[in-house]
């Protein structure tokens, strides 16, 4: 990952585990060591906390040198990269912080703040919300073609959809995605159930008209007519519905 950023020449920034990988550090007096992280926080982090400006978090930057070489065969290739140990700020009370309670991140941009690094990788959450919805809930990849068109399609269709729930919480910052969702969906259960209730409705409505043709006569049509004209109106309000769909939706 950190070789594809350096060849597109990007900024990359990783959440990376707490492994046994190695990190070159050169000290003041020019002596090298390899440490991993949890040596790294041990002998370096531990009891430097700084707060980040803006952010509910303390933070420890750390420029170190990483091997970046594809193979084991490979002659070493070392990048300068700079490291981001974090935790929250209010572990502060704690006597002693265990290895649960920070995070490490890294920046192929040894030049980067603690609080662009922080902000920067936050957008990834919203990058995670929207996948999370969208497969769940909006229909992703989830039509019954294979085609590269109907993927695309898909995946634009999708897009707009998450673009409507989007728009729909615009002006109520206490609303969630998945709020507006949820009301939505609750909000067509409701329609599909006075649309079946309807089709119930009408049989019986039909047939009680049916039975009084006899003294109607062509009233009959025109009663039944005028009845589906006003429910019409109704479905095409409710569910912003075209005649064409309409007539769609009742005949399937």
């Amino acid at each position: 990952m950190i070789n594809t950023a350096r060849s597109l020449a990007v900024t990359g920034i990783f959440r990376m585990k707490k492994n046994k990988m190695k990190y070159r550090v050169v000290g003041s007096k020019g002596q090298v060591e390899w440490l991993d992280a949890n040596a790294l926080y041990h002998k370096a982090v531990k009891g430097e906390w700084k707060k980040v400006r803006g952010m509910p978090y303390r933070a420890v930057a750390m420029d170190v040198e990483l091997d970046i070489a594809l193979g084991k065969n490979e002659a070493p290739n070392y990048t300068h990269v700079r490291l981001l140990f974090v935790r929250g700020a209010t572990e502060q009370s704690k006597p002693c912080v265990g290895k649960k309670d920070w995070a490490l991140f890294l920046t192929t941009d040894p030049e980067m703040s603690m609080t662009k690094i922080l902000e920067v990788y936050a957008l990834r959450w919203g990058i995670e919300v929207y996948f999370k919805e969208a497969k769940q809930h909006l229909g992703f990849l989830q039509e019954q073609t294979w085609t590269f068109a109907s993927h695309t399609a898909s995946i634009h269709l999708t897009a707009i959809r998450y673009l409507m729930l989007v728009y729909a919480r615009h002006g109520d910052d206490e609303l969630r995605v998945c709020d507006v969702r949820s009301r939505v969906k609750d909000q067509l259960t409701t329609l599909d159930f006075a649309q079946r209730l309807w089709q119930l409705f009408r049989a019986l409505i039909n047939g009680t008209i049916d039975g009084l043709k006899e003294k109607l006569g062509k009233m009959a049509e025109t009663v039944m007519q005028a009845i589906d004209e006003r429910i019409d109106v109704f479905f095409v309000q409710a569910l912003q519905l075209d005649a064409f769909t309409l007539k769609m939706e009742f005949e399937s």
